[in-house]
């Protein structure tokens, strides 16, 4: 039996003091549909919770930042 202490890292609060300080993006892989779109970019920004969720083909750096444009952000 271990009796070693388990260290823990404190848990902080992140804040955003502006519009746009922080953002947060997840790629998250649906079940493919009709027109292949296999992903689904989540885009939350924290100071306003705004949220969004587009359909990808693929969660390729190229394909995001070509699609970021279009998101109404």
């Amino acid at each position: 039996m271990n009796m070693r202490p388990v260290l823990v890292p404190k848990l902080t609060h992140m804040t955003a003091a502006e519009p746009f300080d922080l953002v947060c993006v997840d790629p998250l892989e649906m079940c493919p549909n009709v027109s292949r779109m296999k992903y689904v970019l989540v885009l939350v920004v924290h100071f306003s919770k705004w949220l969004g969720a587009y359909s990808l083909p693929d969660k390729s750096a190229a394909t995001v930042a070509s699609d970021l444009p279009a998101m109404d952000l």
